[in-house]
């Protein structure tokens, strides 16, 4: 048979050899089926020696024949490198078989690192049970278990592949039919369904499971298991059916030793068994599946499944391990049960055609015990620190798997969406109501309760459909059961002897043993017979239920603990029914002054999150007579496969399953390994806990889907009466906790690789020696707390919130410790008393707490610094298990390792040749130099222009890479100023300044001025660069600075760019990026005292100027690129917005000033010289109410003093759209912030744009020094007039008035900023929307001055002076009449 082994001649066999010997190698499971290795062996026998010979193929098993018979074998050695699991070696001359066995490494790299090893044949007193068991149980894994043999099977074997393949597809059929024949006993699911006993299953899509399939599943494959051994039987002790050639040797020495097998034609009787079991097996299942509906084929396929995979991993593996088990007990023990080898007939051929003679080969010596000691353990030495690494390394990926792992199966947990539909649910029915009195409650029932949960009508009062009412008053929460409310309350008790005559009603605090649990009629009457109905909820609502009737579990409030049982009562499904039992209720006085805790529960689902809430309101009812109300809403996925991506977290928690199952066995293998050791381990108690809270994340689990499972079926069954999800929550709660616990613990392992950085070691090792002491100042910390807490407990525990009672005022002192809360903001401690007790605890925790914590640590951190230093001095750098020692080689290693990879990845620098050439090579050198000048001296020529070529180009280089000379100064006012400048030019290019950094915080900062084109920018950048002004100006920072300027890095707060240069104006932009080229901002440049500046919000790392753009179209989403242009929210409760350039400009909204939140646009601008900078709006809503606006003062004006201070006046200036300045008339407000006002109307979508100036009086230079009063007060009064302002073009025209060139405004930059918006009520459709924001770059000259100004003007004409009648006629001719009328009546 071809596809058995063979065994193949060795090298140097010679033709004058005769006496052949077999040798099988067999080497550890997953090994390579090719011996790459080269052998050398030496086999010593009682009658002879063989020389070294040479094992050179890439097979297990060859054939030596020798010349000579030596005898019994006595001793066998071996020379090369890899791992033997077990050595066999066979002699066919005398039919006898040797067994030596190794087990171990022939490699430097592994164990003691010897490569030879020296064996003595095992006898039959040597092999025990153990030996026996582990080879069988090893050997069957990949033998007897029919799954895993056909992918690996051992070397030789009788039971080929195909057969192996025929016997498992045999056992699918009859696996199939097992299981089709038990489902025929089934009743069908019509019968189930009518008899009531129907099979809870898991639905995941189409497929249902439940345990009938598990169980049926595993009863399948125990069946199959006898004709699958019996078939295996056959296949494998079976005769190999000889040659025509060969002649059989009955009464072989062999036969007799090992006994008969199966005659070969036997095989016929097995291929006849797997044929019958595939017919059979595929014809009944045929039957089998007429018979069978859509919903019972499903679970005959699925329970196959279960019976495939329990049969691959749990039958067959236990029959391997029982059949190993009996072999180990009752089976002779020899050399035969240790192996199954190739036999005799296998031999193929002696010798090979082009074999060498032994004379002609070089051999290497075996054994050789000869080798260098010193090479040998540094080799060893590499081997182990690479077998460390590796086993680190692999420990760390694989745990890094499990969080990924971990973080899929988490991120099912809807928590952001159950977090926020809880905070809705309870907002929705009023969760902060005060409740004083038990009328309060009932009307909270009444008011919030009623019309949220069960909602009848529309906001117009149009009635909602019945499929409607079942919604909750958001129309998304369905209400999947009637709600409940419960009760439960005290027993009557006795007051006190001499208090009976004044005070004789008692009821006691709650407990649960002192619960009511009567039963009573309506209004708490005693109960009887003739006063209750069963079928009344009224009557139903007096009768005690305990919590198995109400299937709730206790609830801790802050009062009590209160039982889950109680007075109950249903309510729904109609409005009306429930507001009946509401007021019948009340009238009754279900709820009196013996209740002490009412709850309210409903459950619902919401379809868009999938989420199940239960809502849960407690009003607890002291014997204080206090109401305190608490809402609990508590939201669940129920169903959590439904989604392709929820079946791939199914995937991850099977794979959860296995990895903790896993865990759990090594686990258990490591403490039966270590026994007490563990024990004193705080890493293996930790272990044991991550290994616990897996178990339980899965045991909750599966109790949750159990749970939730039967509470769906009660809701059914119960046809709308309410069923309580407190298990459900209960399961999911301890699950989520175990979870996070397994999660937590999962992240700390990635700490792991930290041990192997000496400081952290350090650290490590220092808090595992002080974990004593550091407990014991534990124990005083927490005796100082108990101690102080008392204190303050019994002293103002009757006064305070905080000191209610113990636990309280141990958590009030340690809030107090970690500053989460001040005792100043409590009066009861701003007493003598109170403050000497807390400066007595804080200075004794100081003391207890503080330092002596510091002095544990820093003295047990230099003990173990000094033990390691000690150590590595005395040179013993590898650790032990007594003395924690930090591997110092590793550390190293691994540094090499890097050092290796960090090679791969760059490229390798050639050392140029340090060697002189010789003499004959540099005369020919010279003389091929002397010919090419004489025959291309025209190329030479042109060659030596290169290098000057060259040293332009480096020169070119430095001119576009210019680094600037820097100046650093400090003043408290300024902070910190760097100049930067070039050599050849005195002036600063620009400074940057850091305002509140001191000088202690300055880095080495330096300013590099780069050219455009040194740098690969984007297209867009490149585009602005065409109007760029300067040059690129790049800012770097060292990197070797300490590390406490790293982290008050004052490159990270506001910063000042201020430029020098003369060529740059306020309509300038200063483009920056902060994170290395990648994206860039843009930033208008604008007056800072008598310089020209930027305010950033760090420094920039590049940075450029361009000059203004014209009209800008910005994109929505480009926005962030221009930081100027601001985004603000306004909301309906009203709000205060504070400007992003400049926080001291505040925006105050009053409530209901916008239907819903509302967007707004700002951008704020500051002309040279103003006292105030100027504020851009666009709102997209009317805004109706007065606005409150304040702007600082950033520039304090001269020229109140330039005609008097009663000559200047202050203007507020407001700009809509493109029409004309105008005056505010709104009153102004000055304080020590700046300058306040009110604004009176803002049009929706209308950039608006508020200002405030300083303009002095413009026709004389002192008014009072005139006599024509009464005409300047007209004047003055006709040029407010918003009508006669906007008229100041005609009135100049009329009295031919030259219009002052200073009236014009200078054409400035323009950002017209486009929207997407929504088109009415459709989210979907869009339409795109334009405003634009025009920069003010001078101080603007409203119309109301423009028209004083001429009017001014007209009057200086006229030195006599004029009369009113004259500015009448002015006003009339420009059609004012109504305004000139108005003027005659007042003058």
């Amino acid at each position: 048979m071809s596809s058995l082994w063979e065994y193949l001649p060795l090298i140097d066999n010679e033709p004058e050899d005769t006496f052949q010997y077999g040798i099988a190698v067999f080497t550890a499971i997953g090994s390579s089926k090719h011996l790459t290795s080269t052998v050398y062996i030496t086999i010593e026998g009682e009658d002879g020696t063989t020389s070294t010979r040479v094992l050179k193929t890439d097979y297990r098993e060859w054939l030596l024949i020798l010349h000579l018979r030596i005898g019994t074998f006595i001793i066998i050695s071996f020379n090369k490198t890899f791992l033997f699991e077990r050595d066999f070696f066979l002699k066919f001359h005398f039919y006898s078989r040797f067994a030596f066995l190794c087990g171990e490494w022939l490699s430097v790299k592994y164990n003691d690192g010897k490569t030879y090893r020296t064996l003595v044949p095992v006898t039959p007193q040597v092999i025990n049970g153990e030996v026996v068991f582990t080879e069988l149980s090893l050997r069957g894994f990949f033998d007897d278990h029919l799954w895993f043999s056909i992918s690996k099977r051992p070397n030789y074997s009788r039971f080929t592949r195909v057969q192996r393949l025929w016997s498992l597809v045999s056992l699918l059929f009859l696996s199939m039919v097992t299981s089709a024949m038990w489902y025929n006993s089934e009743p069908s699911e019509e019968k189930q369904v009518a008899s009531g006993n129907v099979q809870r299953s898991v639905e995941l899509g189409p497929l249902k499971f439940n345990l009938k399939q598990i169980y049926v599943g595993f009863m399948s494959s125990l069946i199959t298991v006898v004709p699958s051994i019996v078939i295996i039987f056959l296949f494998r002790n079976r005769k190999i059916k000889c040659n025509n050639g060969e002649k059989v040797d009955k009464k072989s020495a062999i036969e007799k030793r090992f006994g008969k097998n199966l005659p070969w034609w036997t095989i016929f009787v097995a291929y006849f068994l797997v044929v019958s079991a595939i017919s059979a097996g595929g014809f009944f299942t045929f039957l089998y599946s007429l018979q069978f509906g859509s919903g019972k084929t499903n679970d005959w396929l699925l329970s196959f499944m279960f019976g495939t995979f329990e049969g691959a991993f749990l039958m067959e593996p236990m029959k391997v391990l029982c059949v190993a088990m009996i072999f180990s007990i009752c089976c002779k023990r020899s050399t035969d049960t240790l192996s199954e080898c190739a036999e005799r007939k296998q031999v193929k051929e002696a010798y090979v055609t082009d074999y060498v003679k032994r004379s002609d080969m070089i051999y290497y010596h075996c054994p050789n015990t000869a080798v260098d000691t010193e090479k040998l353990n540094e080799q060893k030495k590499v081997a182990l620190m690479d077998n460390k690494l590796k086993t680190f390394s692999k420990s760390w990926i694989l745990t890094f798997l499990y969080i990924v792992l971990l973080s899929i199966i988490c991120s099912h947990n809807t928590v952001t969406e159950a977090y926020r539909q809880n905070v809705y649910t309870k907002s929705a029915v009023n969760d902060m109501f005060l409740a004083n009195t038990t009328d309060d409650i009932y009307q909270w029932l009444q008011k919030y309760i009623l019309y949220q949960i069960w909602p009848k009508r529309h906001g117009n009062l149009q009635l909602w459909t019945a499929y409607e009412q079942r919604f909750t008053r958001d129309q998304y929460s369905y209400r999947i059961s009637n709600a409940v409310l419960r009760q439960v309350r005290s027993g009557n008790c006795s007051p006190i002897v001499e208090m009976k005559t004044s005070v004789s009603r008692c009821t006691d605090d709650y407990s649960m043993e002192s619960e009511d649990k009567k039963h009573y009629c309506r209004g708490w009457l005693p109960h009887e017979t003739t006063c209750y109905d069963e079928y009344d909820p009224i009557d139903n609502s007096f009768i005690y239920r305990n919590a198995d009737e109400t299937d709730t579990l206790p609830y801790i409030g802050d009062f009590a603990i209160y039982n889950g049982g109680g007075y109950t009562i249903d309510l729904g499904p109609k409005q009306t029914l429930v507001e009946s039992y509401f007021t019948k209720l009340q009238n009754y006085s279900w709820i009196d002054g013996q209740t002490r805790a009412v709850f309210f529960e409903s459950n619902t689902f919401n379809a868009n999150t999938r989420l199940f809430t239960h809502l849960k309101i407690v009003f607890e009812i002291s014997e204080y007579g206090s109401i305190m109300m608490k809402a609990v809403a508590e939201s669940l996925n129920l169903y959590p496969y439904v989604t392709s991506m929820d079946y791939i977290v199914l995937v991850c928690q099977f794979i959860f399953i296995l990895v903790v199952i896993v865990r759990l066995v090594f686990c258990i293998i490591h403490i039966f390994q270590t026994r007490r050791t563990c024990i004193r381990n705080l890493s293996s108690w930790i272990t044991c806990i991550d290994i616990f809270m897996g178990i339980s994340a899965i045991v909750f689990y599966i109790l949750r889907v159990d749970t939730t499972i039967k509470t769906i079926d009660d809701i059914i069954e119960s046809r709308g009466s309410y069923v309580p999800f407190d298990y459900v929550e209960l399961y999911d709660q301890v699950y989520k906790t175990a979870l996070g616990m397994v999660f937590f613990f999962g992240i700390l392992k990635l700490l792991h690789p930290l041990s192997l950085n000496y400081h952290f070691f350090i650290l490590q090792k220092s808090l595992s020696k002080a974990k004593f002491d550091l407990l014991m100042s534990f124990v005083l910390i927490s005796l100082a707390l108990i101690s102080f807490g008392s204190y303050l407990f019994l002293s103002l525990g009757k006064y305070s919130e905080n000191f209610k009672d113990m636990y309280s005022s141990i958590i009030s002192l340690l809030r107090m410790l970690l500053a989460m809360i001040s005792f100043r903001l409590n009066p009861n401690l701003n007493s003598t008393e109170g403050r000497i007790i807390t400066s007595l605890f804080f200075f004794a925790i100081t003391i207890i707490g503080i330092n002596l914590f510091i002095a544990i640590l820093f003295g047990h951190f230099a003990d173990v610094q000094a033990m390691q230093s000690k150590h590595r001095k005395q040179g013993c750098v590898v650790p032990s298990e007594k003395v924690d020692v930090f591997d110092f080689e590793l550390n190293e290693h691994l540094w090499k390792q890097v050092d290796r990879i960090k090679e791969v990845f760059t490229k390798p620098k050639i050392s140029p040749c340090q060697q002189p050439f010789p003499d004959d090579i540099l005369q020919k050198l010279e003389i091929l130099d002397h010919q090419i000048h004489i025959k291309c001296q025209d190329e030479y020529q042109y060659m030596q222009i290169i290098p000057c070529l060259i040293y332009l180009t480096k020169t070119m280089h430095w001119s576009m890479y210019q680094v600037l000379e820097s100046e650093v100064h400090y003043n408290k006012e300024m902070g910190l100023n760097y100049k930067f400048s070039e050599r050849t030019k005195d002036n600063h290019r620009l400074t940057a300044i850091f305002p509140n950094a001191t000088l202690s915080e300055a880095p080495d900062m330096r300013c590099i001025s780069v050219a455009h084109r040194y740098y690969l920018l984007p297209q867009e950048i490149k585009n602005l660069l065409l109007f760029a002004t300067t040059r690129i100006y790049e800012f770097k920072l060292p990197d070797h600075r300490p590390f406490q300027m790293k982290v008050n890095d004052i490159t990270k707060r506001k910063t000042i760019i201020e430029f020098g240069d003369d060529h740059i104006s306020d309509e300038d932009y200063l483009v920056c990026s902060f994170d290395d080229k990648l994206t860039w901002s843009r930033y208008a440049v604008r007056p800072r005292g008598d310089k020209l500046s930027c305010i950033l919000p760090s420094l920039p790392t590049h940075c450029f100027v361009i000059r203004k753009q014209g009209r800008m179209r910005v994109e929505e989403g480009c926005l962030p690129s221009f930081p100027d242009i601001e985004y603000h929210q306004i909301r309906r409760v009203g709000c205060s917005i504070f400007m992003h350039a400049d926080q001291r400009i505040r925006l105050s909204f009053p409530p209901e000033c916008v239907q819903d939140q509302c967007d707004m646009y700002a951008m704020m601008d500051l002309p040279k010289e103003q006292i105030c900078p100027f504020i851009h709006l666009c709102i997209k809503e009317d805004i109706n109410h007065p606005i409150e606006i304040s702007l600082p003062i950033v520039y304090k004006n001269v020229l109140a003093n330039k005609y008097g201070y009663k000559n200047a006046e202050k203007l507020i200036l407001m700009k809509e759209g493109d029409n004309e300045w105008m005056i505010l008339n709104t009153v102004l407000k000055l304080d020590a912030a700046g300058f306040t006002f009110e604004t009176i109307k803002i049009n929706s979508n209308v950039p608006t744009i508020f200002g405030i100036k300083e303009a002095v009086l413009p026709w004389v230079e002192n008014p009072f020094d005139r006599n024509d009063i009464r005409m300047i007060k007209a004047i003055n009064l006709v040029s407010r007039y918003t009508a006669v302002a906007l008229k100041w073009r005609d009135i100049a025209q009329n009295l031919n008035i030259k219009i002052p060139p200073t009236f014009g405004e200078r054409s400035t930059d323009s950002y017209e900023i486009v929207v997407q918006s929504t088109v009415g009520n459709d989210d979907h459709t869009t339409e795109e929307k334009s405003f634009t924001l025009v920069r003010v770059i001078d101080i603007p000259i409203s119309a109301q001055e423009k028209c004083l100004h001429i009017l001014a003007e007209w009057y200086r004409m006229y030195p006599n002076g004029i009369v009113v009648s004259s500015l009448k006629k002015v006003l009339e001719d420009c059609r004012l009449n109504y305004i000139a009328d108005q003027l005659c009546k007042r003058l």
